[in-house]
């Protein structure tokens, strides 16, 4: 062996019953390094479908309320129809924008989905909630 060889070649030492192994620092079995991914639309539209869902139930309550701000209050009928009708815009818009997010997220090859899946969803509930109030407000 010439010197260039003898540097190349890996470092053995003695192992069990004095057999001589080579130590190399890598693997055949190994896999590849991990490089974790990450999904931002998949997560904004789960983080605006739970700020809809939570609008929603908040306005919910509040329904609960008219008859006491009416009564007890004094309340006109569009005192306490405005608030409502504020809110039911906001949430039209978060839903539309947690249904773009989603989709968006739901597109993305090899990213985490469960986020996005859940803000889709989220967000389309709330989206056809909207819708309907419209068309029923038109209608009826």
């Amino acid at each position: 062996m010439n010197q260039s060889e003898t540097s190349r070649a890996p470092a053995t030492s003695a192992g069990p019953a004095g057999l001589a192994s080579a130590q190399s620092t890598e693997s055949p079995y190994t896999a590849a390094p991990y490089a974790p991914t990450t999904n931002a639309p998949g997560r904004l539209s789960l983080v605006l479908g739970i700020v809809v869902a939570s609008i929603g139930l908040a306005s919910t309550a509040y329904s609960y309320l008219l008859p006491t701000l009416m009564y007890d209050l004094g309340w006109s009928t569009r005192q306490i129809v405005l608030p409502l009708d504020v809110v039911g815009w906001v949430i039209g818009a978060l839903a539309l924008g947690a249904v773009v997010a989603g989709t968006s997220g739901l597109g993305r090859a090899g990213a985490p989905k469960a986020a996005a899946g859940a803000g889709t969803a989220l967000g389309a509930t709330a989206l056809a909630g909207f819708v309907l109030n419209l068309v029923l407000r038109f209608v009826a």
